[in-house]
């Protein structure tokens, strides 16, 4: 090529990329450099990413369907009274922040009757958070199904059949007020985990069902049953209840700490304030007042350590194998510990009794089983101290003054060593 047919070339090359840079405005690139998103957002990214792709976010004012993954924001308080839903969560990667705003909805229409009403409803939708807001007066305050799904700051009242209704994995619950007349929350999931949340209604406080469950600091008071977890690999710490049912648990490796379960005195037919049906169970520093029966296992493997029991009938009852118990207080139970298995260990249990129940007299403890061991045991007011038939049971190192007709009656083949009357 010539010299002149060179620069000729050149010459036309830098006119095309001025001309292109003039209508273009700004030079390729220079769109993601500015912090404008160079693509669209798509489902799959989390929604901080929602966020920062949009930076203005849509407005909610009324029912809607969430059909696009973003961040929506309530900007006005919201009434509908329908048979149907008031927003609805149709898509993943989705914020919904109420700004303390409130959703109120209602659960009966004149000339209809009780209509299955849901304040916001996810379907099948992922990574959803729903934070800083009131929702009440539904059917079902929230319901759905997903997976990563929080409620963060709510206040979710008097539904009808369920405040909050989820099924799905990685659910979490975050500093929630929870009033129901019927259930608070009922969860169906693993890894669940509950954190600062009061709920209290007429029938459960919170029931989850699943396994990797964590509830730490909910409260039930005023519930027939106040925590119902059906599953394993479970922790509560920091729990209290006053139901009729305190806690309930069945599954394995279940641990509840520095927790008090209270039952109104008095009440007619079965109530606990602690019943656990399974193995690997621990339990420490644990209260659990009044009821029929204060702590209720049912399993193998136990551990109870630091528990301060007074129930109206029996302070503590174990059925089962593997059993450790340690650091027991017991006040009024007409029974103090019943234990029936193989392989239980008592040691250092206070039990006294100061009540005349029906004019029959109290026993502190009555063990039936094998290969049990009492240690350090200090009882006062029984009209029977221990009772106990099986083989292989022993007692020493023991306190016990009997009110009536025997400190120790035993079928055993064992004998009693260092104690007195």
């Amino acid at each position: 090529m010539s010299k002149e047919k060179h620069l000729a070339f050149v010459l036309i090359v830098f006119m095309a990329l001025v001309t292109i840079t003039a209508l273009v405005g700004e030079p390729l690139g220079a769109l993601a450099a500015h912090g404008r998103p160079a693509s669209s957002f798509s489902v799959g990214e989390n929604a901080n990413s929602v966020y920062s792709a949009s930076k203005d976010p849509v407005e909610i004012t009324g029912p809607i369907n969430i059909t696009k993954p973003g961040y929506y924001v309530i900007a006005s308080n919201i009434s509908v009274c329908s048979d149907n839903y008031t927003i609805g969560v149709f898509a993943s990667n989705v914020i919904i922040n109420g700004e303390g705003h409130v959703i109120t909805g209602c659960r009966v229409i004149i000339g209809v009757g009780v209509v299955k009403s849901v304040g916001i409803l996810i379907n099948n939708a992922s990574n959803v958070t729903i934070e800083d807001l009131v929702v009440r007066k539904y059917y079902y305050v929230v319901n759905g199904s997903g997976n990563d799904i929080r409620v963060i700051n709510a206040s979710l009242e008097k539904g009808l059949t369920a405040d909050l209704q989820l099924w799905g994995n990685n659910i979490s619950i975050y500093n929630a007020f929870v009033p129901s007349s019927g259930r608070g929350i009922n969860i169906t999931g693993n890894n669940i985990t509950i954190y600062k949340v009061n709920t209290f209604g007429d029938y459960i406080g919170v029931a989850v069902n699943g396994n990797q469950v964590k509830l730490e600091r909910v409260t039930n008071p005023d519930n027939s049953y106040g925590i119902v977890v059906n599953g394993d690999y479970v922790t509560v710490i920091g729990g209290a209840s006053s139901s009729r049912f305190g806690a309930t648990f069945n599954g394995s490796h279940i641990s509840v700490v520095n927790s008090t379960f209270n039952v109104e005195s008095g009440l007619y037919g079965k109530s606990y304030g602690v019943g656990v049906r399974g193995s690997y169970v621990t339990m420490l520093n644990v209260t659990a007042g009044s009821g029929q029966v204060s702590v209720e296992v049912n399993g193998s493997y136990v551990n109870l350590s630091d528990i301060e029991a007074n129930g109206d009938s029996i302070g503590i009852l174990i059925n089962g194998s593997h059993v450790n118990v340690d650091s027991v207080t017991i006040y009024t139970a007409r029974v103090g510990v019943e234990a029936f298995g193989s392989h239980i260990r008592l040691s250092g249990l206070s039990l006294s009794y100061n009540v005349v129940y029906n004019g029959t007299g109290a026993t502190g403890l009555l063990v039936k089983g094998e290969n049990i061991n009492m240690s350090e045991v200090r009882e006062a007011g029984y009209t029977y101290d221990i009772n106990s038939t099986g083989t292989n049971i022993t007692i020493s190192d023991s306190e016990l003054w009997s009110l009536g007709a025997a400190a120790w009656e035993s079928t055993s083949q064992e004998a009693a060593s260092h104690w007195c009357m």
